[in-house]
């Protein structure tokens, strides 16, 4: 690697495992690399730690360890150099992270270049959506992905609250266990953000949040909505898409 011009690699689907993972890192901050795809390698906390020490000392702006098995004691590693690093683009999903990792990231979010981050497919839960929360207006993001995280109503509040104050354009949070209650909160903010894109596909939410937010979107600048495989009743859904579809003929709308 050293010895090439290469800006990017994607080894993913192999099994570089730990060992394959600090031989890479070892020689990172000798490369041109940019952008890094280490993707379903089955990388732990020993390979993670490996990558973390060195990625302050490399050019790379784009990572990806999606569906590998890094956990907390990784991602910790991985947060602690965050801020010395020239990342923007940060793909954690898939690793078992729980909301001691989410915390963990959140504190060291606003002294990062981050402006993309995803963490679907963790467990973070209300706790770590929170801690997410509390820091995304004094960070760079404006992607974030927290969905198949088991977040349930107090973990959308959280969100909702501190919407208005990010750079955020999209937002996903597919498959959590966002209700009603979550829905509403959301509604009410949106308005107030700069959100283009919101997924909230296969969650709890049922005629009454459905209804919130088809109240809101008059006021917003969102231009795709997804709230497809929820519990909103085939009427409601039919009048609410009729009702989107006439007033907003550029809205993306899925139910």
């Amino acid at each position: 690697l050293p010895n090439t011009k290469l800006t990017s690699l994607n080894l993913s689907g192999n099994n570089i495992g730990d060992e394959g993972a600090k031989a890479i890192a070892r020689e990172l901050p000798n490369t041109k690399l940019t952008s890094l795809n280490l993707c379903n390698n089955g990388i732990g906390v020993e390979g993670a730690k490996a990558i973390a020490r060195k990625l302050p000392n490399t050019r790379l702006t784009s990572l990806n360890l999606y569906y590998n098995n890094i956990g907390d004691e990784g991602i910790k590693a991985i947060a602690r150099e965050l801020p010395n690093t020239i990342l923007t683009s940060l793909d954690l999903s898939w690793n078992g992270i729980r909301d001691e990792g989410a915390k963990a990231i959140a504190r060291e979010l606003l002294n990062t270049r981050l402006t993309s981050l995803d963490l679907h497919g963790n467990r973070i839960g209300d706790e770590g959506a929170k801690a997410i929360a509390r820091e995304l207006p004094n960070t760079k993001l404006t992607s974030l992905d927290l969905s198949w995280n088991n977040i349930k109503d107090e973990g959308a509040k959280a969100i909702a609250r501190e919407l208005p104050n990010t750079k955020l354009i999209s937002l996903d949070l597919y498959g959590n266990n966002i209700g009603d209650e979550g829905a509403k909160a959301i509604a009410r903010e949106l308005p107030n953000t700069k959100l283009t894109s919101l997924n909230l596909y296969d969650n709890n939410i049922g005629d009454e949040g459905a209804k919130a937010i088809a109240r809101e979107l008059p006021n917003t600048k969102l231009t795709s909505l997804d709230l497809s495989y929820n519990k909103i009743g085939d009427e409601n859904a039919k009048a609410i898409a009729k009702a989107i579809a006439k007033e907003f003929p550029n809205v993306r709308l899925i139910i």
